[in-house]
């Protein structure tokens, strides 16, 4: 019993762990879930570090082509500059020229006036410079400063002809329009400097632009390898998804075996509570059988035990007859087991004549090797114990009724063949051999079927005719 208890104290313990196995399950499930969801994700960021690749290397390929387009841009820059030292040079050399101008204005007023004429001309062309230079700045085919130039030739243009009308107007003031072609010479040669430092501007501007293409071209490498970098990052993420699958698939499988395990040991333990409650029924059925107790109420026939005897297993202590009810063993023939039915009422005659009733409660299946016959049991109450164990008597079973005649048992004869019957007077009145099948033998005669239900039959004399012999019957009444 102490085996017992302790059993079932183990038996909680192996039920929780079983529940703490089991509740593990679903968690596991959902990690594996879990993981697998975070593989498509990672696959996708795989192909868009794949698909950044193309593009940075595009952004590169780009910047590589600025940095030929800016030194283009710088040698242009460059060669303007001795173009604008030469408007600066020319410029200057303007300056003796407007000098020598002013002397002239003061002797040639037609020349001033022809002047006039030629400083329009020069507006017109400065004007049709300004125009194509506002054009190819706004397309971007010209720098800035080409533009300032040719707003400033076109300013000196104007400034020529102003110097002109007032050479025109005022022949007297001559020498004021000479120092004032003076002072546009002198002004040219300050838009000829500005040009010659706008060219070197440009000349800086274009190193600047160079410089820029360059960082450019860097930064596009940094992005290509940061594209690069960030698809071996995606591999990374890639692998560790597919090894989180594979862990949590492992756990799961931990899980299973924790499952199986727990239900082992709760099994152990439902197993060690059945073996202790079976060696509690052992235990108590040695208790039990410290005292010998018959199977059933009947009479002591025997006492072989004496008191304080010392008995050995399987040893007769006792012999206890049960007569309430009796039972009465016949054996019937293989020819008539057949119509024996459980159930079937039956009676029988003890030697003292007397008569009781029972039903067959056994009809054996086997015959008994020795006689051929089949063992069969009736089954009777005996309340007054009158019938005793071991007396003999007759049975008779009720069975399904047949037709029949009762005859004598010495009209019986045997045809040639061995066969049992009777001879018959036919209608003819002649001797027949009919073959019978035996019923039952009794006292008053024999039981016999087989034969017509109206039969003329030999009982004198069967022994001496044969088949088709004439016979003269007498007759003689028989009461049945």
């Amino acid at each position: 019993m102490a085996r017992l208890l302790e059993a079932k104290a183990r038996l909680p313990e192996a039920a929780a762990r079983l529940s703490e196995a089991k509740a593990q399950i679903p968690a596991s499930k959902a990690r594996i879930l879990e993981a697998e969801a975070a593989v498509p994700a990672a696959e996708a960021r795989l192909l868009e570090a794949r698909a950044g690749i193309p593009a940075a290397a595009a952004r590169l390929a780009e910047a590589q082509a600025r940095v030929p387009e800016a030194e283009a841009g710088l040698e242009e820059a460059t060669s303007r500059i001795p173009e604008a030292e030469a408007r600066l040079a020319e410029a200057e050399a303007a300056v003796p020229a407007a000098k020598a101008a002013l002397a002239e204005a003061e002797t040639r007023l037609p020349e001033a006036e022809a002047r006039l004429v030629e400083a329009k001309a020069r507006v017109a062309e400065a004007e049709i410079n300004l125009n194509a230079a506002q054009k190819l700045q706004k397309g971007g085919f010209a720098a800035k400063t080409r533009l300032a130039g040719a707003e400033a030739a076109y300013e000196a243009a104007k400034a020529g002809v102003q110097s002109a009308l007032a050479g025109l107007k005022a022949a007297s003031s001559g020498i004021e329009g000479a120092k004032s072609r003076l002072q546009g010479a002198l002004a040219g040669v300050q838009s000829a400097k500005s040009q010659v430092e706008a060219a070197r501007v440009g000349v800086q501007s274009a190193q600047t632009q160079i410089q820029n293409a360059k960082a450019g071209v860097q930064n596009a490498q940094s992005q290509v390898e940061g594209a690069k970098a960030a698809v071996e990052t995606a591999l990374s993420a890639v692998e560790g998804a597919k090894a989180a699958v594979i862990l949590a698939k492992s756990q799961l499988e931990s899980s299973e075996a924790g499952v199986k395990a727990a239900m082992t040991g709760e099994e152990s333990a439902r197993s060690a509570i059945q073996s202790a409650e079976a060696a509690i029924a052992g235990a108590e059925m040695n208790i039990d059988r410290l005292g010998i107790h018959a199977p059933f109420a009947g009479l002591l026939e025997t006492d072989t035990a004496e008191l304080g005897a010392l008995l050995q297993p399987g040893a007769a202590c006792a012999t206890i007859i049960q007569l309430d009810p009796v039972k009465i063993v016949g054996f019937v023939p293989e020819a008539q087991v057949a119509r024996v039915k459980l159930g079937a009422n039956a009676a029988a005659r003890l030697v003292d004549d007397r008569e009781v009733f029972g039903q067959v409660t056994f009809v054996a299946r086997s015959a008994d090797p020795l006689t051929r016959t089949f063992r069969v049991e009736l089954t009777l109450p005996n309340p007054d114990l009158s019938i005793r164990d071991g007396q003999t008597a007759d049975l008779a079973i009720e069975a399904e009724g047949a037709k029949a005649h009762l005859i004598p048992q010495s009209a019986l004869t045997l045809d040639n063949d061995g066969s049992l019957g009777i001879r018959q007077v036919t209608e003819a009145g002649t001797a027949e051999f009919l073959p019978v099948r035996m019923l039952r033998d009794t006292v008053q005669g024999v039981w016999v079927a087989g034969l017509p239900d109206t039969v003329d039959i030999i009982t004198v004399g069967q022994e001496y005719v044969t088949d088709g012999v004439p016979v003269a019957p007498s007759f003689e009444e028989v009461i049945q």
